[in-house]
């Protein structure tokens, strides 16, 4: 007998601690649904990305803080649920802030890419078209770095090697005519030089600066050489003088041209 009074005992204490603990579970519960209520009436209001997904983090940290004291039950069971259907809401509301952050930004490159499209069809300057195109491949490669899976992610590759492409195109010609020049101007200096000292021969001839500025549409630039020449018959006389030549780039006609006169300082 008194074994199932000990028996009875342990049966109705143990269905009390039951009872408490489904009636904790139930008001902690409660609880969190308030905070789930005062949730929902925050997102309506809510339209900045921190405002939203704060509010979705702070209801999944108290949903994951009831389950870790209440780890079995149906309470425990509509927690998860919640916890679920929270957890999906948040991913979702980052998706979209993310879509709409690259629609933004799709949007301003497309104005970038037209206002230098305009900027490019009005200006001859070599150094203003570069920088327009190195403008718009930063701002393109921006783009990739933050949204390398996006939506517009394919349009932006092919866009970024369109613009470097156009740039590398603008810069070879640029240098081809600067090279050209320079390969006048040089010559033009060498028979100045020769013609100084006909009866010479060249020891040294090297660039001694170059002077570039740009002038009414045009890129003007000086070369001046150092000169040593060695006299041909008895080759006793070393001649040593600085010779300077100017010439011209037209950025509108791209052409070059060579100024008739030549500078020589003995």
């Amino acid at each position: 007998m008194q074994v199932l009074y000990r028996i009875s005992i342990i049966g109705s204490a143990l269905a009390l601690l039951t009872i408490i603990s489904c009636s904790s579970a139930k008001k902690d519960y409660e609880k969190l649904q308030e905070l789930q209520t005062s949730s929902e009436q925050l997102l309506e209001h809510a339209s900045s990305r921190e405002a939203v997904l704060n509010v979705c983090d702070s209801v999944i940290v108290a949903l994951n803080g009831y389950l870790e004291g209440h780890t079995d039950g149906d309470w425990a069971t509509t927690a998860r649920a919640a916890l679920k259907s929270w957890q999906f809401r948040r991913d979702a509301y980052e998706k979209d802030f993310i879509l709409r952050d690259e629609i933004k930004s799709y949007e301003t490159l497309e104005q970038l890419q037209a206002s230098t499209e305009q900027l490019l069809q009005h200006t001859t300057d070599f150094d203003v078209i570069l920088a327009a195109c190195d403008s718009v491949i930063q701002t393109l490669n921006q783009h990739l770095a933050k949204h390398k899976d996006g939506q517009k992610a394919a349009i932006m590759k092919t866009m970024l090697k369109a613009w470097q492409s156009r740039r590398s195109t603008f810069e070879s010609e640029f240098t081809l005519l600067h090279e050209k020049l320079y390969d006048e101007l040089k010559s033009k200096c060498t028979a100045a030089a020769q013609e100084h000292h006909r009866m010479s021969n060249f020891e040294a001839f090297t660039l001694d600066f170059r002077k570039k500025v740009k002038d009414n549409g045009k890129i003007v630039i000086r070369d001046t050489y150092d000169v040593r020449m060695k006299g041909a018959l008895l080759g006793k006389h070393i001649f040593k003088f600085r010779v300077s030549a100017t010439g011209f780039i037209d950025m509108v006609t791209n052409r070059i041209s060579v100024a008739d006169s030549v500078t020589i300082q003995e």
